[in-house]
């Protein structure tokens, strides 16, 4: 899995969770695999701040902790949680 569908899938996790992510990938080849880079920073709103290529490297970007915040305080569902209904896992 790789390229767009892997792109998606982090940026919903961002959306869903209300977070920042950092996802890093290797680069080069190794046996008969080909790692192909493209690390990437999302926000909390899904969006792409910082992208790595395909060659190794470092990306350094700002976080926006009170975009977090904020994100969390406007999304209604989270105040329907009930957690009286949950209970710890052994």
């Amino acid at each position: 899995m790789g390229g767009e569908t892997w792109e998606t899938m982090i940026r919903g996790q961002c959306i869903i969770n209300g977070i920042y992510m950092t996802v890093v990938h290797r680069t080069g080849k190794e046996d008969n695999i080909e790692f192909t880079g493209q690390s990437l920073v999302c926000n909390s709103r899904g969006e792409i701040i910082a992208k790595a290529g395909t060659h190794e490297g470092v990306v350094v970007t700002n976080i926006d902790v009170q975009e977090c915040r904020d994100w969390h305080k406007h999304q209604r569902f989270l105040s329907d949680r009930r957690d009286s209904r949950y209970y710890a896992v052994d």
